[in-house]
């Protein structure tokens, strides 16, 4: 299974991909159908999905973010949680609907619906992103020009800028964990337990 953004399905090898399988399936991510529905929702969807409405049984539909977030992933049987199957449904009359002309009475109310929805996702996650480029604008000042030059072509990576990059990581890790609590509906964490998560 191949998670599939919005640039993958418009990519002319996933009709191979799924084609040569029916073990071959794609997963979509709530935020990759948020993004072909932010305006014009008909055309984009129709153009995103062009390639996967073909394959309808291949196609599946992850939870939310914050769902998935909590889940407890301990074995291969436990990956048949991470999917919305109710969304999964929809989507596939989606499909069904898209490729039909002209396009059904439903599927204009529902994506008139869905549009302004996914508008408002996109417009805070702009507000978010704001804040979190600061912050990377302010972690690439501890790395030495030399060890940018290394993590940009990946070769050569000396061990003290891995060390930083990690420590970077995991810090950033644990604020992500820590300004999403709330959503989780969790008492709250400290940095230090945040961090050994």
């Amino acid at each position: 299974m191949l998670l599939a953004d919005s640039n993958a399905l418009g990519n002319p090898q996933l009709k191979t991909y799924l084609a040569a399988s029916r073990d071959h399936h794609i997963a979509l991510s709530d935020l990759t159908l948020v993004e072909m529905r932010k305006e014009h929702a008909i055309t984009n969807s129709r153009m995103s999905l062009r390639i996967a409405s073909q394959f309808p049984s291949q196609v599946f539909v992850l939870k939310r973010t914050h769902e998935i977030l909590e889940l407890n992933m301990a074995a291969n049987s436990d990956v048949n949680a991470l999917f919305d199957y109710m969304a999964c449904a929809e989507l596939n009359q989606d499909m069904l609907d898209l490729s039909t002309v002209p396009v059904p009475e439903r599927l204009k109310v529902r994506m008139a619906a869905l549009e302004p929805e996914a508008a408002n996702v996109i417009a805070e996650l702009g507000k978010q992103m704001q804040d979190l480029q600061e912050a990377l604008v302010d972690i690439t000042k501890e790395f030495k020009p030399d060890q940018v030059k290394q993590l940009r072509t990946g070769r050569d990576v000396a061990e003290d800028t891995r060390q930083t990059l990690f420590r970077l990581l995991k810090e950033t890790t644990a604020r992500f964990f820590i300004d999403n609590q709330q959503s989780l509906n969790r008492k709250g964490i400290l940095l230090t337990e945040a961090r050994g998560m």
